[in-house]
């Protein structure tokens, strides 16, 4: 969410503020408090389950068209959930309903098996077709949907952007992330095998005179075993939306061998083109337009960094603390 909002006063011409409805508990980052663009409105939502989702939502919709009376009302979260909500909540409303939604939000089914997968599919694509019943579909250039011919809505094709105010190569590097002074290479993302993390180690041991920092929460402990046992690699947890800038400025290269991506183009992808920074993905989608492509190998891999035209410095030292 906070990289969609971030680059939304970019993407809307015209439109220099914008009001956010969430749960009257939600933390939210400091940064969009702070930020004039954003207003925070907060509702009753609570933590409600299935279709009681919609119904938590759909109230807090009805409750914030009443007070602000706007023009617009956009579901940008959760489109299986949040997307009827706003859809009921603003009917018979003189409000703009939209909804914003990718290819990939209708086959997450594909991740399950069993009964949990057929449940899944009937969220996904019952529940989740709701979405075309909005006005206005959003839905990004890279991964996007098409309108059924049901439905009459609009489609909205958006840029998948970052924030130019915020990724561009004049940011300051962060000097703790990297020991080395070349050969530097970040993967950002979760630490699982949908996000070819292990790829990412295969790569390091292919290659013991670069550094390899995997910034993401960790969700596979057999990874991140790993990955510790690797003198050249180091986990950083989960970073700070705002200070990720910092992070691409300090690498030479983004290694992002996700195996599942809208359209093939990740958000640091996106946000690493735009810090200047040279990007490594697998073949997928349109990768290709915006990045180095290689197939699920990790050789090569390794044969694409060694290929990048890197300044370069005396080998990693063998012993090396972990981070």
């Amino acid at each position: 969410m906070e990289a969609y909002l971030d680059s939304l006063p970019d993407r809307e011409e015209g439109i220099s503020s914008f009001d956010v409805l969430v749960d009257q508990d939600l933390e939210m980052p400091a940064w969009i408090l702070e930020d004039e663009r954003f207003s925070v409105c907060r509702y009753e939502i609570g933590s409600p389950s299935g279709t009681d989702i919609i119904k938590a939502c759909m109230s807090a919709v009805k409750a914030y068209i009443q007070d602000h009376d706007p023009k617009e009302v956009r579901q940008i979260t959760q489109p299986r959930w949040h997307a009827p909500g706003v859809l009921l909540g603003s009917r018979g409303e003189s409000v703009r309903a939209c909804t914003r939604v990718s290819q990939s939000n209708f086959t997450e089914y594909g991740q399950s098996s069993g009964v949990s997968q057929a449940k899944d599919y009937l969220v996904n694509n019952i529940i989740g077709k709701s979405v075309f019943l909005a006005d206005r579909v959003y839905t990004p250039l890279y991964g996007g949907v098409k309108i059924p011919w049901w439905s009459s809505a609009a489609l909205i094709e958006e840029p998948r952007i970052a924030s130019p105010g915020r990724f561009n190569p004049d940011v300051d590097a962060i000097d703790s992330v990297f020991v080395q002074e070349s050969r530097r290479v970040l993967t950002v993302g979760r630490i699982s095998y949908k996000k070819g993390v292990d790829l990412v180690l295969d790569a390091a041991e292919l290659l013991p005179d670069w550094e390899f920092v995997l910034v993401g929460p960790a969700r596979d402990d057999d990874l991140v075993d790993r990955a510790a046992r690797l003198p050249n690699v180091f986990h950083h947890g989960s970073v700070d939306y705002v200070e990720m800038p910092r992070y691409y400025a300090a690498c030479d290269v983004l290694l992002a061998p996700s195996r599942v991506e809208w359209g093939g183009i990740s958000r640091s992808m996106l946000e690493a083109i735009a810090s200047d920074r040279d990007v490594i993905a697998l073949d997928l989608g349109d990768a290709n337009q915006i990045a180095m492509t290689v197939t699920d190998s990790a050789t090569e891999i390794a044969q694409c960094l060694r290929d990048i035209p890197i300044e370069t410095e005396e080998p990693m030292p063998e012993t090396q603390a972990q981070i």
